[in-house]
């Protein structure tokens, strides 16, 4: 992870009113659940997990892949929680492989 990232996360958690806020995020997270609704899914959806995710693990990732009609799982290495800030590059790769294809499918239409 880039430093500065880890030290803005830092900063922000070590603040009485971010500590609270993640706190109260973590709490929704658990009560607000929709791996119920997941099923009801029915757009193509791509997931991004990181193998080393230990906020929610790889698991739950196979799980939200199994439930949900039209989804892809694509697993980023040595990348934890937050893949879009871990490895932006693989990120990347792996949003245009995804909306490459969905143009195939006649989903998705680039504009020039």
């Amino acid at each position: 992870m880039n430093p500065e990232d880890v030290e803005r996360a830092h900063k922000l958690l070590n603040e009485r009113g971010g500590a609270r806020a993640m706190v109260k995020l973590s709490k929704t997270a658990r009560r607000d659940n929709m791996t119920d609704d997941l099923g009801d899914i029915t757009q193509p959806t791509l997931l991004i997990w990181g193998r080393e995710d230990v906020v929610t693990p790889p698991s739950a990732g196979q799980g939200f892949l199994e439930l949900m009609p039209d989804a892809r799982l694509s697993w980023l290495d040595g990348c934890g929680h937050a893949p879009m800030i871990e490895a932006p590059e693989p990120f990347g790769v792996a949003m245009h492989s995804f909306f490459d294809e969905l143009a195939q499918r006649g989903m998705l239409k680039f504009k020039d």
